[in-house]
């Protein structure tokens, strides 16, 4: 496997996003670390115009939100927000979708 570079690893990371495409108009995010968005409308909606217009999100650190999470779990001041057969179904689809068997966690 290559050793990627950090401007490799950089490109890959700005090409990480996510498209919504619907029938009255779209929404595409991108980065997905430190996002901002473009929406189109074919129609008004609320605050939004007709056409495209671009959106902007406060600054989010990714995984620091996810570990304080984690943290206020294993302190027991919180309750897990996924059960263990939530988590299971989730590893057993990856697995499955990537074409493993999810027998192995059984």
């Amino acid at each position: 496997m290559k050793n990627l570079t950090r401007r490799d690893t950089l490109r890959w990371i700005a090409a990480r996003h996510l498209t919504v495409a619907g029938t009255k108009g779209t929404f595409h995010v991108q980065p997905l670390d430190n996002p901002s968005a473009l929406v189109t409308f074919d129609e008004p909606h609320d605050k939004f115009k007709k056409g495209y217009q671009n959106l902007s999100f406060p600054k989010y650190t990714r995984y620091v939100d996810d570990a304080a999470d984690m943290a206020r779990i294993l302190r027991g001041e919180k309750s897990s927000d996924f059960s263990y057969e939530h988590d299971l179904t989730v590893q057993r689809t990856l697995l499955t979708s990537c074409g493993l068997s999810p027998e192995a966690l059984s």
